[in-house]
């Protein structure tokens, strides 16, 4: 009976289609949204400079990118470990971007009606090379224009922040549920016995990606 309580505060359904649809199509939208920070490694080449900030920012987005993949790849026939990883990631990468984007929404608050928009600038290249230009101009507008009214900017500025945000900690939701699914049903298990024999034939990344889905799975197993 508390198993069944505790089900009641996650998503049973995705728009009343199956679980895993839902999974599928939140690891889709986000491993399209992590291909930015394959895009920023990339500026390197171009001469264009990375900060520390952005440095982290990319790094994270790629390590993102390459669990994300593994995950859609394990929707239909799920491996216990490697989705209990998934939901790790994605939960912190969902603190990690509602945290950005509250920090974002401030700056450009605290910078509107200056004419001064450098620091914004300096904020918003945080998003890569392609956005940098696009924030300075569109900070240049807001600036020079007046035919919108502040009650409008404000509106329109906290309805393009909590909108994704609402999405994502829905995803976010759904992956979890599906992963108290896996979890409950008693179908999906592994063999540690067996994996850490063959670890003696792998390499040490292997083996640390190994411990740290092991760990994961440990984590969602005794909140889930």
């Amino acid at each position: 009976m508390q198993q069944q309580s505790n089900m009641v505060h996650l998503p049973q359904t995705f728009l009343s289609y199956p679980l895993y649809i839902g999974v599928e199509v939140a690891l889709g939208v986000l491993t399209f949204n992590k291909f930015s920070g394959m895009y920023g490694v990339l500026a390197l080449f171009t001469g264009h400079p990375l900060d520390f900030v952005q440095w982290t920012f990319y790094i994270w987005s790629i390590f993102c990118l390459v669990v994300f993949i593994s995950g859609i790849r394990q929707v239909y026939k799920p491996n216990i470990l490697l989705m209990s990883t998934v939901t790790f990631v994605f939960s912190v990468d969902t603190i990690v971007s509602c945290i950005y984007c509250l920090w974002f929404t401030a700056v450009w608050f605290s910078q509107e009606g200056s004419t001064d928009v450098t620091d914004l600038k300096s904020a918003g290249t945080a998003l890569g090379p392609a956005h940098e230009g696009t924030t300075s101009t569109i900070s240049t507008k807001v600036d020079t224009s007046k035919s919108a009214s502040s009650g409008y900017e404000f509106f329109l500025i906290i309805l393009l922040t909590l909108v994704p945000l609402a999405v994502r900690f829905y995803f976010n939701f759904i992956i979890i549920a599906f992963q108290q699914q896996l979890l409950r049903s008693g179908k999906f298990t592994f063999d540690q016995n067996d994996i850490e024999v063959n670890l003696h034939n792998r390499n040490i990344l292997f083996k640390w990606r190994y411990k740290f889905e092991k760990w994961c799975f440990y984590l969602c197993k005794r909140y889930l």
